[in-house]
């Protein structure tokens, strides 16, 4: 053995042997009373890279079984300890897309937990993949070896092995160190930082990662396997930048396939936990290929630089009984054990299912747990605060109509994308029926025949109109129809305009707004004067609309800013109500009409202005309110308070909201938007909205119509300021909503930026049932259980 390549562990011997790896070209014949002095006759390295990639193959293919075994039961406890603290109640798992996501961050206790997580699988981790490395290095150097004495081998290399993956993760701190330093401390540019790093990984860290099989195959200590590992590397570094490219490239690219498949699977609504256990028994399937691809370079022979001493391998990799038996006679018969079948047939089964538990543990616990499970995707296009979404359910899929001076359409199944847009102005509103889109937009003319402040006198073509769209595209609809239908004329300056549009049975309910010109309407006796508006329409063209209400008093929305401050919803039996938030004084008031003729419409004060100066803050466009009908005809309003912005719900004990009682769902929330609001088949309204103190996204859930009693299901976490939220329910009661966050703005702007999601829940109000258990106040509550 040449003076480099002998090894320098605890059980290595001297076998005075000259010829060290030379010997694996012509082996001599084995003395069975000289084994280990020279170089074993069943161990060969390979020749050529194809080779070794056909031997990584082949023992694969071959030896799956005892290698999945030798990763697989050391890993028990680490698997079960990791999956608990996944699973760990106070970080309020949530499955997203198929993968959990934690919610909260982690307590003193699970910090703790998660310590002794660490020291057992840095205690079993050496034993399993030094297992592997032995089972599956020997396979490929041509020696059958047994699970147990791979364990048995690997115990004895546990301290090596663990030396190892402590200079990995010194390997990893230095050039995370290094890139931090570069990128943040000296600022030097992206393109030069990886121009100087990139050479040094590819060059260290397959010297770093050849080291492993070095340590388990010659029996080196770690040190002496680096210098090991860097001259078996000379004249063919790039053989062996191969082979750990392919080892951590290969776990890359599975990863990057399994969420394919994972997202591909929610696509096609499959229960996120069977693709969870699908995805876990994929990466399990494929892990014995790592531990093969790394131990692939030492295999490598090359005649002019050092190879794997075949001989410190021999004493190294344990011997197969067949080998023992062929070189030594002496070795006696085992004695007679037990009839087959015995413990073979307990083994088999507990070695199944070691293998199977990192499959089926968290999928278990998860379904066991009853941990919510939501699908998202990003929301293209709804970008501001001041947009004012809406929902719909419709089989599978969900419409969202999002307006503000760009209205959208965007479907959702569950991946978003836009299908409509087309550019109207503020104050529009849009509804999908089954004549198609209709569209409301306001628009305001000048005269072109007169000169100076005369051509802003009152144009009688100034107004609210409807555009009925058909089987045209939005963005058609708006170039190409001429002659929409005018709803409301309004001559006077158009500031704070607003709409909503709802079916009414054949035609349509459509609401709006504007601010009253005094100044004009004194001047010109404008017949409309502005203010709160409901035009009936006996068809979805609005040939010929009705107003049928023009409540006094009744002030609505911000000045110059747009947000959700008009809302319309038709009862079962035909009538409707409108609210009208006041976003300036932070005053709230409901608008009923029993029936579509609407002769005597009733105006409930629920909130009076609070806010005694006119807000201008950045913040008017999260004010506002939502109204829907319960099947008993009677309407539940939502709200965002004005001054606190704590999230109300008010239940109107008649169809006119004439008794009614409001409640403060959640605490105080200066950031908050109005709450997303739905009904569902029992009645009891859901809310989407924000638990500020935890920064989480949370389907508020009503156990009774009143909202007395509320369970609280955390969703998403955010990080920016709440932007938007609405919801909508489907026809099994599974919530769907549209939130999104953004940028902070200071207090004297009027631009807020925000990234959108939408979440699908998988289960009825999102696992909130009313049969579930008192889960205490956190979840549970009569009074407001969200901060």
């Amino acid at each position: 053995m040449t003076p480099d390549s002998g090894p320098d562990s605890e059980d290595a011997e001297d076998t005075g042997n000259a010829e060290g790896p030379r010997a694996a070209e012509n082996p001599p014949a084995v003395d069975p009373g000289n084994i280990g002095t020279e170089a074993p006759a069943d161990l060969r390295l390979t020749m050529g890279v194809l080779t070794a990639l056909r031997a990584v193959g082949a023992t694969y293919l071959r030896r799956l079984w005892p290698l999945l075994v030798v990763l697989s039961v050391p890993a028990v406890p680490v698997v079960l300890m990791t999956e608990l603290a996944s699973v760990w109640p106070a970080l309020h798992p949530v499955v997203v897309n198929g993968a959990v996501e934690p919610l909260n961050s982690p307590g003193t206790g699970l910090w703790v937990f998660l310590g002794a997580t660490l020291v057992v699988a840095l205690a079993l981790t050496p034993i399993a993949l030094g297992g592997a490395v032995l089972l599956g290095g020997g396979a490929m150097l041509g020696r059958r070896v047994t699970v147990r004495d791979a364990w048995r081998q690997a115990l004895r290399r546990h301290l090596s092995t663990l030396g190892w993956l402590l200079l990995l993760l010194v390997w990893i701190a230095l050039v995370l160190g290094l890139l931090f330093t570069s990128l943040f401390v000296v600022e030097a540019p992206v393109g030069l930082t990886v121009v100087v790093l990139l050479p040094l990984v590819l060059y260290t860290l397959p010297v770093l990662v050849v080291a492993l099989p070095v340590i388990l195959l010659e029996g080196h200590r770690p040190l002496r396997a680096l210098a090991v590992s860097w001259q078996m590397g000379r004249f063919r570094r790039l053989k062996f930048l191969l082979f750990v490219v392919l080892a951590f490239g290969s776990g890359y690219l599975v990863r990057q396939g399994l969420e394919y498949l994972g997202a591909l699977a929610a696509v096609q609504s499959v229960d996120p936990l069977l693709t969870m256990a699908a995805t876990a028994l994929v990466a399990v399937l494929l892990a014995p290929l790592w531990p093969l691809l790394v131990s692939a370079p030492v295999v490598l022979h090359e005649g002019s630089t050092r190879n794997l001493d075949l001989v410190a391998a021999d004493r190294q990799i344990p011997r197969a009984e067949s080998f023992r038996a062929a070189v030594s006679e002496a070795i006696p018969e085992p004695a007679p054990g037990p009839a087959p079948g015995g413990p073979a047939l307990v083994a088999v089964p507990l070695l199944a299912l070691a293998v199977l538990l990192p499959v089926a543990v968290a999928p278990l616990a998860l379904w066991v747990s009853g941990t919510t499970q939501i699908l998202t995707s990003p929301v293209e296009g709804i970008s501001d605060d001041e947009v004012t979404p809406t929902m719909e359910a419709v089989g599978d899929d969900v419409r969202i109509s999002a307006a503000q001076w760009t209205n959208q359409l965007i479907l959702c199944d569950p991946d978003c994308a836009t299908v409509e847009h087309g550019r109207l102005g503020r104050g529009g509103a849009l509804v999908e029926t089954d004549a198609g889109l209709l569209v409301t937009s306001w628009r305001e003319y000048r005269h072109e025949d007169r000169e100076g402040e005369d051509s802003y006198d009152p144009h009688d073509d100034s107004g609210l109109y409807l555009r009925e769209c058909g089987s045209l595209t939005l963005e058609k609809c708006i170039e190409e129809v001429d002659d929409p239908a005018q709803v409301r004329p309004f001559g006077g300056d158009h500031y704070e305009t607003y709409s909503a549009i709802a079916p009414l049975g054949e035609g349509l309910v459509i609401v709006s707004y504007v601010r009253s010109d005094n100044s004009k309407a004194r001047r010109f006796d404008l017949a409309d004067q502005g203010g709160l508006s409901v035009q009936v329409c006996a068809d979805t063209a609005c040939t010929d609309p009705s107003t049928v209400a023009e409540p006094e008093g009744v002030s609505v929305g911000a000045f110059l800013r747009n947000g959700m401050f008009l809302d319309v919803a038709v009862s079962p039996e035909d009538g409707f109500a409108v609210t009208a938030y006041d976003g300036n004084h932070g005053g709230l008031n409901l608008v009923h009409c029993p029936d579509a003729e609407c002769a005597r419409p009733e105006v409930t004060e629920v909130v009076p202005g609070s806010v005694v100066t006119e807000y201008e803050g950045y913040l008017a466009p999260r004010f506002g309110a939502r109204v829907e009908y319960r099947p008993d005809g009677t309407p539940v309003v939502a709200y965002r308070a004005a001054q606190g912005g704590a999230a109300h719900v008010v239940d109107c004990h008649d169809a006119a909201c004439a008794e009614f009682t409001d409640r403060a769902v959640t605490g105080p929330g200066w950031a908050r938007p109005v709450p997303g609001l739905a009904v569902d088949s029992h009645g009891n309204p859901q809310l989407a909205t924000f638990d500020m103190s935890a920064e989480q996204l949370v389907l508020l859930s009503c156990l009774d119509a009143g909202c007395v009693e509320t369970t609280t299901m955390p969703l998403r976490g955010f990080e920016d300021e709440p932007g938007l939220t609405a919801l909508t329910l489907d026809e099994a009661d599974r919530p769907h909503v549209v939130w999104g966050q953004g940028t902070d703005a200071s207090w004297n702007s009027r631009t807020f930026r925000a990234t959108t999601e939408y979440v699908r829940c998988l289960a009825p109000r999102c696992g909130a049932d009313d049969t579930a258990p008192d889960a205490g106040s956190e979840h549970r509550a009569t009074g407001p259980p969200v901060p």
